[in-house]
């Protein structure tokens, strides 16, 4: 799983987002309480402004691993989705 997640992360800092996706979703597979992966997918699909995908992965990462929503809260990868609704709910 942490190979997985670090495949992910190597294609995240190549603005791969598609093959960095993919690589997340792999390590959730090895491991479904990857909460870095899950954080992996929410940064992704932010870069991508895909609200919807990151918010959904950004929430299953906080329930698995909470202290994750403090950093969710001030993280700039979340900027454009701030001011939503569904944004301000995850980090409820």
């Amino acid at each position: 799983s942490d190979n997985l997640f670090n495949k992910g992360l190597a294609y995240l800092l190549n603005k791969d987002y598609t093959n960095a996706i993919s690589a997340f979703n792999d390590a959730i597979s090895a491991d479904d309480s990857n909460a870095k992966a899950y954080y992996g997918i929410a940064v992704a699909s932010a870069r991508q402004n895909n609200q919807e995908q990151a918010i959904d992965n950004l929430s299953k990462a906080i329930e698995n691993d909470p202290s994750l929503k403090e950093r969710a809260a001030t993280d700039l990868e979340f900027a454009n989705f701030s001011g939503s609704a569904e944004f301000a709910e995850v980090l409820r």
